[in-house]
């Protein structure tokens, strides 16, 4: 079961607005260790379960590969559908998801926890007020340690990507979040790191994205998963000040680096914000009227950028999303 996965386990088995009942897992001894723990029913094989339960949400916890042949039984079988990140290995992928689920009238969320971290939203509201004056750059980061635990990642057609497609997803989903979608990108990547696993990794494990957003704004993502430290948080740089935060909090500085303001988070831990996120997704489901705050249709431009970032690492030259504009309606994003 993949860490997104034993998370979900967990929060769900407590969260007041469902009933967990089921779970699936190729491996059968390590789906029984978990059912067993949560008193669920366990099964090995995930067509059972869609068919034999009878569900109102299924969360896909599953490597994104797998979607392939997952998603369809799931689209036709429960009414909405909840998958961790990224949406899809690419965006013809990710767009046949998102149309898949569109034609049975299925709401499909992808999941984001990051957008409940307090920090994050703080961050959101700042920029609205326009306190630190107009934005000229905007940074975000996400580095950790992947190397035991590559697998199925280390292999570019079963994972898509490396460290940019998975770790870099959250940083740059956090500036898109501020930003919307940039105009000019030009992706880096590297591959060092390889040998010092086994099987040998064939993805990168370290990735660096430059963008342009709309008034002038420049952005940057760097991220690495084979990185002996954990860090991730945003910095960004306005006319009167700047802002650094993480998950933990929100620092405001004004314009000569002296601290403003500290923002203390009570939404700061990976399990609290999947506590807020499935709380939302429940009231989403309750009430179609209530806008979600990460509909998988949302995703479509991420995936879009991280494949004209994959292209430019190709061609050496900046890209645009205009190369995408025949793939999806960007009018109705």
């Amino acid at each position: 079961m993949t860490s997104e996965g034993r998370l979900l386990a967990q929060e769900l088995s407590h969260a007041e607005a469902y009933a967990f009942v089921a779970l699936a897992d190729r491996d059968k001894d390590a789906a029984d260790k978990v059912a067993s723990e949560y008193q669920v029913a366990a099964y090995d094989d995930y067509r059972r379960l869609l068919v034999e339960v009878e569900m109102d949400v299924v969360f896909l916890a599953a490597p994104t590969w797998q979607l392939t042949e997952c998603l369809p039984p799931a689209a036709q079988n429960v009414p909405h559908i909840v998958k961790s990140k990224p949406l899809g290995r690419n965006l013809p992928e990710a767009k046949q998801f998102t149309d898949m689920t569109a034609k049975t009238n299925r709401r499909f969320f992808v999941s984001a926890p990051w957008r409940f971290l307090s920090a994050y939203r703080h961050v959101k509201d700042i920029l609205a007020q326009n306190r630190i004056g107009d934005v000229y750059l905007a940074h975000a980061e996400c580095f950790t340690d992947l190397s035991a635990q590559l697998d199925w990642r280390g292999d570019p057609i079963l994972a898509g990507g490396g460290a940019l497609l998975h770790a870099g997803y959250c940083p740059l989903d956090m500036l898109m979040w501020l930003f919307g979608a940039p105009e000019r990108i030009y992706g880096l990547s590297t591959a060092k790191c390889s040998k010092r696993v086994l099987p040998p990794s064939r993805t990168e494990d370290a990735a660096a994205l430059l963008m342009r957003f709309s008034e002038g704004v420049t952005g940057a993502v760097q991220c690495g998963w084979m990185v002996g430290i954990e860090r991730e948080g945003l910095r960004i740089f306005g006319t009167e000040g700047a802002i650094e935060a993480d998950a933990a909090g929100v620092k405001c500085l004004d314009a000569s680096g002296q601290p403003q303001e500290r923002y203390r988070c009570k939404v700061k831990t990976p399990a609290q914000a999947q506590a807020e996120e499935l709380t939302h997704i429940a009231a989403c489901i309750a009430d179609s009227q209530i806008k979600a705050v990460s509909p998988a249709v949302d995703h479509l431009p991420l995936v879009a950028v991280i494949d004209s970032a994959y292209l430019s690492t190709r061609t050496q030259m900046s890209e645009t999303m205009k190369l995408y504009d025949s793939i999806f309606d960007r009018g109705a994003l």
